[in-house]
């Protein structure tokens, strides 16, 4: 194993003990960018090594959500799928631990994106996933 590897492994162990509190048998939602999508399975897998039950990566794609805001109508941008909300609901009901892993690299991707739609985009997106960031925000999960 390579010092970055090692590194890497106190790193997500770290997150998952500090930064989470894990505990054995807890589901874990990951959210994480495209370019942080191969640290995020480090975290995954320290997860699993550590007993976590059930680990989710949801990669988040901000080049896609400008194309998304170019190139949708105003009836369309805000849709989301009922399977989301559904994810939400399942995440906050069974206190799953939640973990971001923002990247730097794609934080300039949305500056090509049509600020209107995307300004349509953020708030019905916020609706819609309002359980979910409400039980972020009143920390009723980890």
């Amino acid at each position: 194993m390579t010092k970055t590897e090692e590194r890497q492994n106190k790193y997500a162990e770290l997150i998952l003990k500090a930064g989470l509190g894990f505990k054995k048998g807890m589901c874990i939602s990951i959210t994480a960018e495209i370019e942080a999508y191969p640290f995020a399975r480090k975290v995954a897998q320290k997860a699993y090594e550590m007993g976590a039950k059930y680990v989710y990566i949801e990669p988040r794609d901000l080049y896609l959500q400008a194309v998304r805001t170019n190139t949708q109508n105003k009836e369309d941008i805000g849709y989301y799928p009922d399977f989301l909300k559904a994810y939400d609901r399942e995440r906050v009901n069974e206190k799953w631990g939640r973990i971001s892993i923002d990247s730097t690299e794609s934080f300039d991707a949305l500056k090509a994106a049509n600020q209107e739609m995307n300004l349509i985009y953020t708030r019905e997106n916020r609706k819609a996933t309002e359980v979910y960031h409400n039980a972020v925000i009143n920390h009723t999960i980890p």
